[in-house]
């Protein structure tokens, strides 16, 4: 009775933790975070310019929706009422927009979600500067060609 007692408080402790609560805070976890009015309709986009970790004011969670798993209901400093991908955003009240740069400068997270591997870290730069003379060669010879 005694573990299952102990075991039901850290439970309820682990569950409090990591749910997150109306009015918190939420990091931006990349460079280019977009946020919906209606994320049914992507003509919908709150504003041209991008959330980011570069800009230093956070997004306030107002609730999950269940017509919208996939995104968080937000506010905005302003005030406005969004939707913004969950997966775009941490909850962590303790994460800070340094951590978040430093870890990208690190090479721990990648600063954009759908990021391919940047080939600079893998290949000389005059090996990147021959890949793209071959591929300016080869798409002008064939515009010549069809001429």
């Amino acid at each position: 009775m005694k573990k299952l007692i102990i075991f039901l408080f850290l439970l309820i402790y682990v569950f409090n933790v990591s749910a997150q609560e109306k009015g918190d805070s939420l990091a931006i976890l990349y460079r280019r975070v977009y946020a919906y009015k209606n994320p049914d309709d992507l003509s919908t986009r709150f504003n041209k310019i991008p959330f980011s970790y570069f800009n230093k004011s956070k997004l306030v969670f107002i609730s999950t929706s269940e017509k919208y798993p996939k995104y968080f209901q937000a506010k905005t400093v302003e005030g406005d009422t969004i939707f913004v991908k969950a997966k775009l955003v941490s909850a962590d009240q303790k994460l800070t927009h340094e951590q978040v740069q430093q870890d990208i400068d690190d090479n721990k997270r990648k600063s954009s979600p759908d990021e391919i591997a940047n080939l600079t870290k893998f290949l000389p730069t005059w090996a990147i500067l021959g890949i793209w003379i071959v591929l300016v060669y080869h798409l002008s010879g064939k515009r010549i060609e069809s001429c």
